[in-house]
């Protein structure tokens, strides 16, 4: 009888957590549409930071920065993280009230909406300084707690930074070990969690479920009879979550440490792909993210193609915006492909019709684009700014130049110097592209940064301000390494 009331509860638990991912996942789904109301997608985001706490307390913190695992502590930095972030929560709540606001639709949040709304000013400010107050003290108490008591041992980020054993007793060293401690969790805050909160469960999270389930729903044709069907769903829900559990590894040992870095770096690409290209394809745009940019700049593809194949031949405008696709898209997903070449120890090489393609489409891009990469000049916000653009000139003669560089790369790949040769450009190529980028994402967090401290000292609010300090070093710290690895190891390699 025992025996059968558990099997009854543990299937009863199993399709309830089923119903839970599906729910997500046909949430996700609509979302990527656009077909998702505003409260369902703010509800849905809300469970998306949530489950993303949980993933980084399943994903042993402590354990990750010191070798060892301590659960109390793991759930009180995550909780001292989302303290510090919780200014995104306020924002995203006004944000998604006013497009609820503008569609005229009723809501069964709108005493959440209206309340925020109506304390946006002073009151919201003053919330947001006091959970930055208690994220920041806890911030400086975990450290002080855990150089004093937590044992370090190897593999930990702690060990990669030549800290081990158990908390020394000169005062010196306990205080060495208290600032580096300290650092750590705060570059882990600015590096990771507060891009990942932003990108995995605000701005990316619908592209990734729902390329996760095309993926898997191609490998289900293929191979139905070897997958269970909760397997393949669980495997949809986590899909985002199971890469960021996987990437977080990286950070274990000091031969991998740089390739988590530099592969932060490329998310931010991969990021800007999902969330500028995609739309300006599909027409499906993230309100949150267009709503503050300038319509004019950021017109979607099909609008400028309709207008420019009036103007000139339809062979040579449809040439130019696909091969300009097909090279922004090249250009935001290449270093993520160079990222993985490295960190499997795999040799570069690139399939000869592929090398055509990438000299085709490059050239076109650059010859005639229709995008134009730059910083974002939108006040509070941080970032690359994607710009479409009509074509600007007659693009007959630019074609003809795009179809013989991609023909002439092709057909001198089939000798192997020279392939070598065109790989060792690409790449140099690839690697300017995203100096570039980092260069745009550089100028725009330091503006932020300078322009917020100079405030913050000025209107004496030192605690916020010390931190925002540190915050600006560690983020320099992040990009400039990152990028100056990422060129020293693909040429090493």
């Amino acid at each position: 009888m025992r025996d059968s009331t558990k099997k009854a509860i543990y299937k009863i638990d199993v399709g309830i957590e089923e119903f839970i991912l599906i729910f997500l996942i046909i949430l996700n789904i609509f979302d990527f549409l656009e077909l998702l109301p505003g409260e369902l997608d703010y509800i849905k985001k809300i469970i998306s930071w949530t489950l993303l706490g949980y993933l980084l307390y399943k994903a042993n913190l402590t354990k990750i920065f010191f070798g060892t695992r301590n659960k109390s502590m793991d759930f009180i930095i995550i909780i001292t993280y989302f303290f510090l972030v919780f200014k995104n929560f306020i924002a995203y709540t006004i944000a998604t009230y006013a497009e609820v606001l503008e569609k005229g639709v009723e809501s069964f949040l709108y005493p959440l909406f209206n309340f925020f709304a109506a304390n946006q000013g002073a009151m919201a400010n003053a919330f947001e300084h006091y959970t930055f107050y208690i994220g920041g003290t806890l911030l400086i108490l975990v450290s002080i707690f855990l150089a004093l008591k937590v044992e370090i041992r190897a593999p930990s980020i702690m060990h990669v930074l030549h800290e081990e054993g158990v908390p020394p007793r000169r005062i010196s060293k306990l205080l060495l070990r208290f600032a580096t401690i300290f650092f750590v969790l705060t570059a882990f805050f600015v590096i990771i969690f507060n891009l990942v909160m932003e990108w995995l469960a605000i701005a990316v999270d619908a592209p990734i479920i729902v390329l996760a389930l095309f993926f898997y729903i191609f490998i289900l044709v293929k191979h139905v009879r070897r997958m269970k069907p909760d397997s393949l769903l669980f495997r949809i829900g986590n899909a985002g979550e199971g890469f960021y559990e996987r990437f977080i590894k990286l950070f274990y040992s000091q031969a991998t440490i740089m390739l988590g870095v530099i592969g932060m770096l490329v998310l931010h690409l991969l990021t800007d792909l999902a969330n500028f290209i995609v739309p300006y394809i599909t027409t499906l745009r993230d309100p949150l993210y267009f709503s503050a940019l300038n319509p004019a700049t950021h017109q979607h593809l099909i609008t400028l193609f309709l207008q420019d194949k009036l103007a000139y031949n339809i062979f040579t405008t449809s040439f130019v915006y696909l091969f300009n696709i097909i090279g922004i898209v090249l250009l935001l997903i290449s270093p993520a492909v160079i990222w993985y070449v490295l960190y499997r120890k795999r040799e570069f090489d690139i399939n000869n019709i592929l090398i055509g393609l990438f000299y085709v489409s490059i050239s076109a891009f650059l010859l005639v684009p229709l995008f134009k990469i730059t910083k974002l000049t939108v006040p509070n916000l941080i970032g690359v700014d994607i710009l479409t653009q009509a074509i600007a000139s007659n693009p007959g003669t630019a074609v003809l130049v795009s179809i013989a560089i991609g023909v002439l790369a092709f057909l001198l790949s089939y000798v192997g110097k020279i392939k070598k040769t065109l790989i060792f450009v690409a790449v140099a190529a690839v690697q300017l592209f995203f100096a570039l980028y980092v260069y745009h994402f550089f100028v725009s967090f330091s503006n932020y940064y300078i322009h917020s401290i100079g405030m913050l000292f000025k209107n004496l609010e030192i605690f916020i301000g010390a931190y925002m300090f540190i915050f600006f070093g560690i983020t320099i710290l992040f990009y400039v390494l990152g990028l100056l690895a990422f060129i020293h190891i693909t040429w090493k390699n």
